[in-house]
């Protein structure tokens, strides 16, 4: 089964969104690192294996992976 153009656009569209967002929250923590050091530094890794085991990234990994397979030519 190939993906027509359409739903290659719709999956790049949908990755750019997303890349915005992700964009978007990194630099209000980059503020809050610098104005909030001490207490973020020990928490942020903490942090981010929660959100990875959450499953809150999975929309986007699920995204991702039906992109590598559109390039590497599998369906």
């Amino acid at each position: 089964m190939h993906m027509n153009d359409t739903t290659i656009h719709e999956l790049l569209l949908a990755q750019e969104k997303q890349l915005r967002e992700l964009k978007l929250h990194l630099e209000a923590l980059k503020r809050m690192m610098f104005e909030h050091r001490p207490a973020f530094v020990p928490s942020f890794e903490h942090q981010l294996a929660a959100i990875e085991s959450s499953g809150a990234l999975r929309e986007m990994d699920d995204s991702i992976r039906r992109l590598e397979q559109l390039v590497s030519g599998k369906n």
